[in-house]
């Protein structure tokens, strides 16, 4: 899972919690020396002051802070599902230890399981005496659960306690968002980059509440005063780049693109949406040599695109074999197979057309366009019962008035050869 604000917090929390001093079961003489030894160990070289807390931990006697210890420690290295055994071991001593309850609610986030997370941090957050950084974790995992209105009481109690604090305001910010109130969102939004103008979150967040607003020039005003204060993300970018194509302005565009490229190099879907970007305004030359560059990707999204493109350059072999290959990668996607049934409907191939068409009526029982087409094959045959069979089933799922009036006219048609 990606780290954000609300979860990069192991530079101190690792090195200091072992000796926090907090409400805390008892530890013995034997363990206290050994926590403060981990500790300092810990600042320089955490594997090792891990491998002293588990070798202490294996005998099954250890108490719940050692437990937590060790929690904290395989938090550092991520390894959050060992961590959470950490956490879980240390409240079967000690139900009531807060510390050990945050931690693995902590833990729990990161595994992204947001319902089991939520009610470990319920009643912490719940206490009067709950901490912003309490207050914090649960209304991060109260927004993954999209439970705005919870989230935004957390968020507000967290604002009051964090004083000048940007996280709880950022909360607010994306609570606000979710409930619409885009008014609101941007107000937050202004004070939080008049503090902190350097902070990518901030700046994607404004984008996206003037895209929601149906303001793109503001939404790429946004995104390009992020870039010129070096805190455009490539995703950023790459929507700034996609803005710029869609206002018509290519030559802008293209730095933008490049720039999002050099960022993040490897990131192939963020590669294949900026090829999808170039292909809806019309400039394939410049999206085949971004596909070109992920040619060893054999992934459905990636050999989707590649068919797309071709068919559009009308490169029809290309296509033909590009669209065959998706559709064993995806044998069920409607987009496949009609794709790869009209590549072969052009060449005049209405069998093999009629086959994939068939594909996609099973698999898509509710959906018209495989209804359609199939009426449009049995119309090239002259087959008018059986393209009125299918325009009939197409116009009861779809209730389309242009359906009706090509029916009408297959009727007609029909009625006529009798």
């Amino acid at each position: 899972m990606k780290r954000s604000r609300y979860t990069n917090w192991l530079g101190l929390w690792m090195l200091s919690a072992i000796t926090l001093l907090a409400e805390r079961p008892l530890v013995s003489r034997q363990e206290a020396p050994l926590l403060e030894e981990a500790s300092a160990l810990a600042v320089t070289n955490a594997p090792a002051a891990l491998a002293l807390i588990e070798t202490a931990r294996a005998g099954g006697r250890a108490s719940g802070v050692l437990d937590l210890s060790a929690g904290h420690l395989l938090m550092g290295q991520d390894a959050y599902e060992a961590a959470e055994h950490a956490y879980r071991a240390a409240l079967e001593k000690a139900p009531d230890f807060l510390e050990a309850q945050v931690g693995l609610g902590r833990a729990l986030l990161m595994l992204s399981r947001w319902q089991e997370a939520e009610a470990i941090l319920r009643g912490p957050a719940a206490a009067p005496e709950a901490s912003e950084e309490i207050l914090l974790l649960h209304g991060y995992v109260l927004l993954e659960l999209n439970r705005t209105v919870s989230a935004e009481s957390v968020y507000r109690r967290a604002a009051l306690l964090g004083g000048e604090s940007t996280d709880a305001l950022y909360g607010l910010a994306r609570v606000f968002m979710g409930q619409n109130r885009y008014g609101e969102c941007a107000a937050v939004l202004a004070e939080l980059l008049q503090r902190r103008p350097d902070v990518s979150d901030y700046w994607g967040l404004l984008a996206d509440v003037r895209l929601a607003q149906e303001r793109p020039g503001d939404a790429r005003v946004a995104l390009e005063t992020a870039r010129r204060l070096d805190a455009a993300t490539p995703r950023m970018l790459a929507l700034l780049g996609d803005l710029y194509l869609h206002a018509d302005r290519w030559d802008e565009a293209v730095p933008v693109y490049a720039a999002a490229r050099e960022a993040a190099p490897e990131d192939i879907d963020l590669g294949l949406r900026m090829a999808r970007g170039l292909m809806a305004m019309g400039h394939f030359d410049e999206a085949g040599l971004m596909l070109e560059r992920y040619a060893d990707d054999a992934s459905a999204s990636y050999v989707a695109l590649r068919a797309e493109w071709a068919q559009m350059v009308d490169r029809g072999e290309e296509a033909l074999a590009a669209y065959r290959a998706w559709v064993s990668l995806a044998p069920i996607d409607e987009r496949a197979l009609l794709g790869l049934g009209d590549l072969l409907h052009a060449t005049g191939d209405l069998g093999a057309a009629e086959t994939w068409y068939e594909r996609a009526r099973l698999a898509h029982p509710q959906r018209t366009g495989p209804l359609l087409r199939l009426a449009q094959v049995a119309l090239d045959r002259a087959e008018y019962d059986t393209a009125a069979l299918h325009l009939e089933r197409a116009h009861v799922l779809g209730g389309d008035a242009a359906v009706l009036r090509t029916l009408d006219q297959v009727r007609r048609l029909r009625e006529a050869g009798e």
